[in-house]
């Protein structure tokens, strides 16, 4: 059986023909659900050490200030 570090990268891993552009926690179950809404985004992800809990932060892509 594979070991699973939480924050193992999963770059050899595809989910349902999509690029993912994250390292995802391996052991998170909705990370591909959050992976596949912000497609064309970069994602974050932060683990509150508290409650043992990891967010998906999104990230947009700042570039409405190109053609000023």
């Amino acid at each position: 059986m594979e070991r699973k570090g939480l924050f193992a990268p999963d770059h050899h891993k595809k989910s349902s023909g999509a690029d993912m552009y994250c390292n995802m926690p391996k052991t998170v179950d909705v990370r591909i659900s959050c992976c596949l809404d912000v497609r064309g985004k970069s994602i974050k992800w932060i683990r509150n050490t508290k409650t043992h809990s990891i967010l998906c932060i999104r990230e947009e892509l700042h570039i409405s200030f190109t053609s000023l």
